[in-house]
């Protein structure tokens, strides 16, 4: 459970929906394609059925942690969303939007990672191969770095990797987990180590 909703699936398997810690479901919509509540706001799609429509077939939705959605758009495919994670939307002519509403384009990349127990995102410049971090959707070191990685410990970061985007969570780990995480961030012969502060002390698991 992250943010208050675990993501439940349907008898065959094929429908998607979020369950809240009081049991009860976000949404009377059931979802064909969805991503966990990494953070305040997540996405999912629904097949509206439209066979009349083809450019309208699937709506796209954004879910609030209060349980509030709202329809985005009508989409023909569900492939335009490669992942929406950490206060991110990214998409798959590698786009990376703020998830809300406006889905406003903040850059281009080619590489992200997300780290969900902390909500951090690290995301490479393409046109100078640097990495920049941010954290709670906001970013909050610029695109100097030659690298930024957790700093190594005893904790093993599970990877499940979606196109350029790689989600990481902490596996093995029992309750409570650490409350911040620590990285590392490279440039050249220097290198600094900054801490953020951890979203959940549950364990995260990615299915």
């Amino acid at each position: 459970m992250i943010n208050g909703w675990a993501m439940v699936s349907g008898a065959q398997g094929t429908m998607l929906n979020f369950v809240g810690e009081n049991g009860k479901l976000i949404s009377d919509l059931w979802f064909a394609k969805a991503f966990p509540f990494t953070a305040e706001t997540t996405l999912a799609y629904v097949d509206t059925g439209n066979l009349a429509d083809p450019n309208s077939r699937y709506a796209l939705y954004l879910l609030m942690q209060d349980g509030e959605t709202k329809r985005l758009s009508y989409d023909a495919q569900m492939d335009g969303v490669l992942e929406s994670v950490c206060g991110m939307v990214f998409m798959a002519n590698g786009e990376m939007r703020e998830q809300g509403e406006a889905l406003t384009l903040v850059m281009s990349t080619d590489d992200a990672a997300a780290y969900v127990n902390c909500n951090a995102l690290v995301v490479r410049d393409p046109a100078t191969q640097l990495y920049g971090l941010f954290a709670d959707g906001m970013q909050q070191y610029p695109f100097a770095f030659d690298s930024i990685k957790p700093l190594a410990s005893d904790l093993v970061w599970a990877e499940y990797s979606n196109g350029y985007v790689r989600r990481y969570a902490v596996e093995g780990a029992a309750y409570p987990l650490p409350s911040s995480y620590s990285f590392v961030l490279r440039r050249g012969d220097t290198q600094q180590i900054v801490s953020i502060a951890a979203v959940s002390e549950y364990p995260i698991v990615f299915d």
